[in-house]
């Protein structure tokens, strides 16, 4: 049951892990860093949201290795108490409000009905008790208009991008009320696995990072910009130049955005 499990994952993933071609590198190298300091206490929950990358797949299928896993470890160091991952793999902002990921039946933390609500549902469930709350979303949304062979098609590309920073709008607001100043809300970046196959990508996927980072600062979210981790990177630290030529983070990779999402949740 296991390995057909996961071979379903691996089949139904390969169209939305494209999604990923659309993550931007923002080329940030050298870009001052927090300086270590007194980790501020978790709560009792992490709740982890967004797509495959929230999700911490790889095409080796281990996904005990994400982020959120590796996050959460240190965590617990600190007293957070448990993991609640949402994530689906393919999640679109659009899906997340909808509920119409095909994967949610794969998700860590088994649910129904959208994403975005059961996110909202674990907050009032557990008043107080829940932070940080990390999100990993967007990528997917401007899959289509990023084609094959490095294609571009500029006014879709535009239109997802304005549909995108709609639903960000809904999803971070609704968030933000929720917590009601508890917790800390972290949206996260991309990182950029085609900076070598397709460079023509580069400005679009620039502007989705911008685009992200505009929303967050609009609702008073932390942004976290992990692009600049992988920039030059990609074999190391995705499984772009392995026999899988799979866009996603290798454990490595994962644990560069762990360490740096750790970093953003200190005293400053």
């Amino acid at each position: 049951m296991r390995s057909r499990r996961f071979l379903i994952l691996g089949a139904v993933l390969l169209l939305p892990l494209l999604g990923l071609a659309v993550v931007a590198a923002l080329m940030l190298r050298g870009r001052p860093q927090p300086e270590a300091a007194e980790l501020l206490a978790p709560r009792p929950v992490y709740l982890a949201l967004g797509d495959s990358v929230g999700y911490g797949y790889q095409p080796n299928f281990d996904i005990t290795n994400g982020y959120a896993d590796l996050l959460f470890a240190r965590l617990r160091e600190q007293g957070a108490e448990q993991l609640v991952n949402l994530s689906c793999p393919g999640e679109t902002s659009g899906s997340m409000l909808a509920g119409s990921c095909r994967m949610r039946s794969l998700a860590k933390s088994r649910y129904e009905g959208s994403q975005y609500e059961q996110a909202r549902a674990v907050i009032r469930a557990n008043p107080g008790r829940v932070g940080p709350v990390t999100l990993t979303i967007g990528a997917n949304d401007v899959l289509s208009e990023l084609g094959p062979q490095c294609a571009e098609n500029v006014p879709g590309f535009d239109a997802a991008l304005a549909r995108l920073d709609t639903n960000l709008d809904t999803i971070l607001g609704g968030l933000r009320q929720e917590l009601g100043g508890a917790g800390a809300l972290v949206l996260t970046t991309y990182y950029n696995p085609y900076e070598q196959a397709c460079p023509n990508t580069a400005p679009y996927l620039l502007r989705l990072n911008q685009q992200l980072t505009a929303a967050a600062q609009r609702h008073g979210v932390r942004v976290v910009d992990i692009s600049y981790l992988f920039a030059g990177r990609t074999c190391e630290l995705t499984w772009m130049c392995s026999r899988y030529r799979d866009i996603h983070a290798t454990t490595a990779g994962y644990q560069l955005m762990a360490d740096r999402l750790l970093l953003a949740f200190t005293q400053r």
